[in-house]
């Protein structure tokens, strides 16, 4: 039986509304539902206060519904991926800058906008490792929201990037 199947057989046993249920663990009436629906797991706090609720052990809980156990697992490994995430771009382009500008003044053009370009396709790597994160976190990666959720990021990375290219035409 999966989780979901056996959060509602125990709210249903003990004659439950998701409302009441919700008003236990301290959350929404919606969550409840997208757990018992599948749709999203529980966070270990609320597995726990389920557990007590239902007079439940964890083992119970999670040995009976494997998938939760999967979640747990992609989550940590989301954790882990989340880390890293930033490290290698950041310091490639850090570095590919700074040879920018110990390479000797005669530098033509061309080696400049090769070396902006490399900086710059730092960030393919870091897009699929944000989508690949989002993925194990049970979430698509909505475009629009991260559109939304950067603009001002967006808008002063191009600045500095205009900016720095106005620089290397001015040497």
């Amino acid at each position: 039986m999966k989780i979901g199947e056996q959060l509602k057989q125990n709210r249903l046993e003990n004659n439950w509304t998701q409302a009441e249920v919700a008003e236990e663990l301290f959350v929404s009436a919606r969550s409840i539902s997208n757990w018992e629906n599948g749709r999203n797991m529980p966070d270990i706090e609320s597995l726990i206060r389920l557990a007590r609720l239902y007079r439940l052990s964890l083992d119970e809980l999670l040995m009976e519904g494997s998938e939760m156990v999967e979640d747990l697992k992609k989550k940590e490994q989301a954790a882990q991926l989340s880390r890293i995430l930033f490290f290698g771009p950041i310091m490639t382009s850090t570095l590919l800058l700074i040879l920018m500008f110990i390479l000797p003044s005669g530098l033509n053009r061309g080696c400049k906008f090769l070396i902006i370009a490399a900086a710059g396709t730092n960030f393919v790597p870091w897009l699929y490792l944000k989508m690949k994160i989002d993925r194990l976190k049970g979430r698509e990666h909505d475009w629009e929201k991260e559109i939304r959720n950067s603009k001002i990021i967006t808008f002063a990375a191009l600045i500095l990037i205009l900016l720095f290219v106005a620089y290397l035409y001015t040497l």
